[in-house]
């Protein structure tokens, strides 16, 4: 999988700079040794959304 991530679409952080989607993007980013990735962070992290029954 990280192998074939897809370094064009960015990551997504929280609010406090966490990884919350790409983390095999940034595995991916180490690996050929980039020193910038694309990303976006929320300023204030989204209400978590469950499924009922």
């Amino acid at each position: 999988q990280v192998n074939d991530a897809d370094l064009s679409c960015p990551i997504i952080l929280d609010d406090e700079g966490y990884v919350m989607d790409g983390r095999h993007r940034v595995m991916k980013a180490l690996l050929l040794k980039k020193e910038t990735i694309k990303a976006v962070r929320f300023e204030k992290n989204p209400v978590h959304d469950y499924l009922k029954d």
